[in-house]
């Protein structure tokens, strides 16, 4: 008898493990957006192909500084970067990508070298919703962290 409730004690936490788990959070339509206080911040979407394992960054309102001049406020887009997903928590490593520039409502490569982005790396967290990023383009550093927001479904 003692031996039998033993068992039942047993099966009982093992089964109530599974709950403690974290839940895989499923971004439903793919897109990951920061949050920034005004639209005319530098804000960014992650856009996300889990299949391939690679990602679209757009960086919206960038500025590059060249010397003592800076550039008008820019969209770029870094395609394909490599990605890796470990639950909740994504992380794009990649370098030498070459950007596109939004031109009009078409992105067009940036065509030369100089421009390409390397040293890519970005950690998104699902469950906290944040976000860092850092990567050098065109001979600046540029880095930034903050909040996200996306549509979800959790499985």
């Amino acid at each position: 008898m003692l031996m039998m409730a033993l068992c039942a004690m047993a099966m009982g936490l093992a089964a109530c493990g599974n709950d403690d788990e974290p839940q895989v959070i499923n971004v439903k339509d793919g897109v990951i957006e920061s949050v920034e206080a005004q639209v005319t911040d530098t804000h960014y979407e992650f856009e996300l192909n889990e299949a391939a394992g690679t990602g679209n960054i757009t960086v919206h309102n960038i500025v590059f500084t060249i010397g003592d001049r800076q550039s008008p406020a820019l969209t770029i887009r870094i395609p394909n970067a490599k990605f890796t997903r470990t639950r909740n928590i994504i992380t794009f490593n990649d370098t030498d990508i070459a950007p596109e520039m939004l031109r009009g409502t078409n992105f067009v490569p940036m065509g030369d070298p100089l421009y390409n982005v390397t040293d890519l790396n970005s950690v998104i967290d699902l469950d906290k919703k944040t976000f860092s990023i850092s990567f050098k383009c065109h001979g600046g550093d540029f880095s930034h962290n903050g909040n996200i927001k996306y549509n979800d479904s959790v499985n």
